[in-house]
């Protein structure tokens, strides 16, 4: 009969002020503290000195129409965590209010929490722009992709001077912050942040201690933090483009530098093997996120050209250092090529590859979108009788925020020809070749370091395919050679 009550009590007084959002004479010792919808479930944090009730209620955007509720029996504490599930249908853009009312006389033991909740489907979400929210919770991080914190969430936007992180320590979700304004001092157990400590750099945190030192505030950030906790929204798209180049870890021996095509040129001497190529990258990044669900998806392309000689047999490993842009406000994509070359003698080995890989994240597990290699994505031919392999390891990611989100995937892509004389009046040489490849993704998308998913997707060889070289020619192609046993 109470819950029946309470059910009426919301859908026809609640908006004439029978469940006001501020009560007076209430303890301060009781409230809610945070709101956060998944799908059609509330977490309601609170904390109350007596046994009650929590009540949730959505409502269209405008607070009009009651279109869902929930409501559950909650004992005292002092930090409690909740689960309810919410009757009804939500519409894509609503409001959540959230009540504390006594379990005996449902009256209200502290101000009612109000928060608004974005549940469109990721599709919609493909065509909303940032001008679609209220301006104060909307971070541009270029002409394309913004992201949009939740109302209820402590906003600190850039200030020179001001909120200084002045120690990280992300494995322990430690912080310290320098010059700290009013906002950052007042922080309590419970309360959310995303703090722009530096242009277009967010740190996020539910904070679970706050302590105010000497030069800093203290805080530690609680380890079940989600992304719908912050994030109403996040629509990002951001294309791959001029890249820019750290020779941090290049292996010795490898010389780079940059076309005027925006491709890569190198040079490589170690292990009996000396060779130069040129690499081209391009890509794309997406990250789109409701209050229901987080996709992600990074796509890449990648153009191989060179050559390899060998005094006999010989392998080298060869690190080119690390290409990376910053399309966006906080995302940084970047890539650190591994380039494998062997030969089982002296010889002379040409390279022409191709791939065009990828990996998606759907919500609940990840999807190659990776392209099986054709015949023609590969060319590799040497000038002598024997065994030359190819291969390169891509390990590109994005990060969004410095690791608040990360998609990255290990891809490798090689192959292996066989050389054998051919018709000795012709002077060819008959090539078997078999490529491979393999892709495993990897993401940490729940903010937190542990909260990892990852994958094997895909491992698999080519069909053995025949090709002709002449060396020291342009005559070369699939099959047989034309010329072999003519008189």
């Amino acid at each position: 009969m109470k819950h029946r009550w309470l059910a009426v009590l919301l859908t026809l007084g609640l908006l004439l002020g029978v469940l006001p959002a501020g009560a007076a004479g209430v303890s301060s010792a009781n409230r809610v503290r945070s709101a956060v919808f998944r799908g059609s479930r509330v977490t309601v944090e609170y904390e109350s000195e007596e046994d009650a009730i929590l009540l949730a209620a959505a409502y269209t955007e405008d607070g009009r129409e009651l279109t869902a509720s929930g409501m559950v029996e909650v004992p005292a504490t002092v930090s409690g965590r909740v689960k309810m599930g919410l009757t009804g249908e939500l519409p894509e853009a609503f409001q959540l209010r959230v009540f504390l009312l006594g379990r005996d006389e449902p009256a209200p033991l502290a101000p009612a929490y109000s928060t608004t909740g974005y549940a469109r489907n990721i599709e919609d979400l493909r065509e909303t722009e940032a001008d679609d929210f209220a301006a104060e919770r909307v971070f541009s991080l270029s002409e394309n992709s913004f992201a949009v914190i939740r109302q209820g969430v402590t906003v600190c936007r850039y200030q020179e001077g001001k909120n200084r992180l002045l120690r990280r320590e992300d494995s322990t979700l430690r912080y310290a912050i320098a010059e700290a304004d009013d906002r950052v001092k007042a922080l309590e157990e419970g309360d959310l942040l995303a703090l722009e400590y530096e242009p277009g750099e967010l740190l996020v945190l539910r904070v679970e201690t706050a302590e105010e030192g000497e030069d800093a505030v203290l805080l530690t950030g609680d380890t079940e933090l989600e992304w719908a906790d912050i994030f109403e929204a996040v629509r990002l798209e951001e294309t791959v483009t001029d890249l820019h180049y750290d020779p941090a870890g290049r292996s010795d021996g490898v010389t780079m530098e940059q076309d005027a095509g925006g491709g890569f040129r190198f040079r490589f001497e170690d292990g009996g093997l000396q060779g130069e190529g040129r690499m081209e990258l391009a890509g794309a990044v997406s990250f789109y996120s409701t209050m229901k669900e987080l996709r992600a998806e990074m796509e890449f392309s990648t153009v191989w050209t060179g050559n390899v000689e060998s005094s006999g047999a010989a392998e080298g490993e060869f690190c080119l250092g690390t290409f990376f842009c910053e399309p966006a406000a906080g995302l940084r994509f970047q890539v650190s090529p591994v380039v494998h070359w062997q030969t089982d003698g002296t010889m002379k080995a040409e390279l022409r590859a191709r791939r065009n890989a990828g990996v998606r994240w759907n919500g609940s597990s990840f999807e190659d979108l990776s392209c099986l290699p054709g015949q023609e994505d590969v060319w590799l031919a040497a000038d002598a009788p024997g065994t030359v392999q190819w291969e390169v390891e891509l390990c590109p990611e994005a990060s969004l925020w410095q690791g608040t989100a990360v998609l990255r995937t290990k891809d490798r892509f090689g192959a292996e020809s066989r050389m054998e004389r051919g018709d000795p009046a012709h002077g060819c040489l008959v090539g078997t070749r078999k490529t491979h490849w393999e892709t495993v993704a990897e993401g940490e998308l729940l903010f937190c370091p542990w909260q990892t998913a990852q994958s094997e997707l895909t491992r698999a060889e080519g069909e053995a395919d025949t090709f002709y070289s002449v060396p020291g020619s342009d005559e070369g192609g699939w099959g047989c050679c034309p010329q072999d046993g003519a008189d």
